[in-house]
């Protein structure tokens, strides 16, 4: 299977702050993976270099091959969309507008949508299972709601690589496994699916590969029974874990409330 994302020894910041420094990291096409980490240890950033928002200081950041610095912004959105953590309403749309906004990466500025538009937006809510909040207006939609509508517009707007924030934060509990069944949906239909979380339990359920990042870089990466142990959480959080397998082999990590340090 070849790698739809690489980043070959790259180095990144902002200002002075270096946040990566010789980074390596591989997601194969057509899976779904991945990032956990504490906070502060770039998982945004990652999304960041691969959606060419921030160019790597050093290194090589490549879609399908192609360097990303070598691509404006256009190119990189008509092959990389992206879901992003905050979903908060700028103006009062429906639920259908907001979608569109996918396409607009496709038509020169100020051109009105199609009737092909229209479809493509219909079918992406229908994709997320969220046809039926086509007229809604986004501010009257509740968190889950809106994180379904903002995906259905990330994949209105084509491409093959999809990036997500956080895509469960906020959610309870059902809508959580079932964003992550979305994804995983999305990736047997060939996208590939890179999704950043704090989620280390449902990451490690639902994932194909996984990549655990620490605050020196990546602590290990690959099949997430392979990766998600005592001793990589240890490295990556600083907090002491039980890790159990369920009848797949698929971790079930136990966190050790009384060896944690700091304010919970």
């Amino acid at each position: 299977m070849s790698d739809a994302i690489v980043l070959r020894d790259v180095t990144a910041g902002y200002g002075t702050r270096e946040v990566f420094a010789g980074l390596d990291l591989a997601v194969r096409a057509g899976e779904l993976h991945g990032v956990i980490g504490p906070n502060g240890c770039g998982k945004t950033t990652l999304l960041r270099l691969v959606s060419g928002v921030l160019r790597p200081r050093a290194g090589i950041v490549a879609l399908a091959g192609e360097n990303v610095a070598a691509s404006s912004s256009r190119e990189i959105a008509r092959r990389v969309a992206v879901v992003p953590q905050d979903t908060a309403p700028v103006f009062a749309m429906a639920a259908l507008e907001v979608v569109l906004l996918g396409r607009t990466v496709r038509h020169p500025a100020f051109a009105f949508e199609t009737d092909e538009d229209v479809s493509a937006a219909r079918s992406a809510l229908g994709e997320v299972g969220a046809s039926h909040l086509e007229d809604r207006e986004f501010t009257t939609l509740s968190g889950g709601e809106r994180q379904r509508v903002i995906l259905a517009r990330a994949l209105c707007q084509g491409g093959d690589v999809l990036l997500c924030d956080e895509p469960t934060a906020h959610l309870d509990l059902k809508h959580q496994a079932a964003t992550f069944r979305l994804l995983r949906g999305l990736a047997a239909l060939g996208r590939t699916v890179l999704v950043v979380t704090h989620d280390v339990q449902l990451a490690a359920q639902a994932c194909d590969r996984l990549t655990i990042l620490g605050p020196r870089g990546v602590v290990a990466a690959g099949d997430p029974g392979a990766v998600v142990t005592r001793e990589n959480l240890a490295a990556a959080f600083g907090i002491e874990t039980t890790v159990h397998r369920d009848a797949a082999g698929r971790p079930l990590v136990l966190r050790h409330l009384e060896s944690s340090e700091g304010n919970p």
